[in-house]
């Protein structure tokens, strides 16, 4: 493949190293250092009691954000919220949340704002 793509590579893209354009280099961003003090700051995660979700709001609340996970299943979120109290000292906020009931986002909308003046984050992960 490498000789296939090597040359239209090497025109498009002189003075690289093929093997870095279709493998590139690990991350080197680690949320501790990298995302600066959140403290005052207002966050809703959508789908942030799992997955990708659940270590958005990992690394807010070790960064000191207020923050809101927004999801359908309260069940879920309590475990969630249970979870990284424990794990960062800090607590989470649930707010109920279903994206394919345009009711339930009104419901939430209206929730968070009577709740907050202010969102200075929304992370639309679900």
């Amino acid at each position: 493949m490498a000789a296939i793509l090597g040359k239209p590579l090497a025109k498009c893209f002189p003075g690289s190293n093929l093997s870095q354009l279709v493998f590139p280099p690990p991350s080197t961003f680690n949320p501790l250092r990298d995302i600066p003090d959140l403290t005052g700051k207002v966050v809703i995660v959508t789908g942030g009691a799992v997955g990708i979700g659940y270590y958005t709001v990992l690394a807010l609340l070790q960064k000191n954000a207020k923050v809101y996970i927004a999801t359908r299943s309260e069940t879920k979120a309590n475990e969630a919220i249970r979870k990284l109290l424990e794990e960062t000292g800090r607590e989470a906020i649930f707010v109920h949340l279903d994206l394919a009931d345009l009711a339930s986002v009104r419901k939430a909308a209206r929730e968070f704002a009577n709740k907050e003046e202010k969102l200075d984050i929304l992370f639309n992960n679900a």
